[in-house]
């Protein structure tokens, strides 16, 4: 884990193995993850300036959540020579399920209750209860409410 003063952990939290949290050093916590979460093997947690996680949400394996990416608008330039994009604050809502090997991009919201099919890409917000799958992750259904 980088800068793990950084990392603010509720209660029954479970992290398995290989997980990767990556955090900018701050005053306050830049990844806040909520009581009763569970964060699958080789998830990577990239949180430069706000990444939040409320509680009991699911997090399966290979899940990878930033809330910033590699700058690409210069042609002229490589990506690895242009730097970081400015960080977009990520929201993953309460009681919510991130499928095996799905991205979350920066600056999306998670309702609560959502559901993210494996593989997905999300770069849109997903509302409350909505189940979203396919890239770029789309609504498929919507969980009873």
């Amino acid at each position: 884990m980088k800068n793990p003063r950084s990392v603010a952990v509720g209660s029954a939290v479970v992290i398995r193995e290989h997980a990767w949290l990556n955090c900018e050093p701050a005053a306050e916590p830049t990844l806040t993850i909520g009581d009763g979460t569970y964060i699958g093997r080789f998830a990577h947690i990239n949180a430069a300036r706000s990444v939040v996680i409320e509680d009991e949400v699911l997090i399966a394996d290979r899940v990878h959540i930033s809330d910033y990416q590699h700058a690409f608008d210069d042609p002229t330039r490589s990506v690895v020579g242009q730097g970081l994009t400015e960080p977009r604050p990520v929201r993953i809502g309460w009681g919510s399920w991130i499928g095996a090997g799905a991205v979350i991009m920066p600056g999306i919201t998670l309702g609560r209750g959502a559901i993210v099919g494996a593989n997905a890409v999300v770069t849109a917000d997903v509302g409350d209860h909505e189940i979203v799958a396919g890239v770029p992750a789309r609504v498929i259904g919507r969980r009873p409410t």
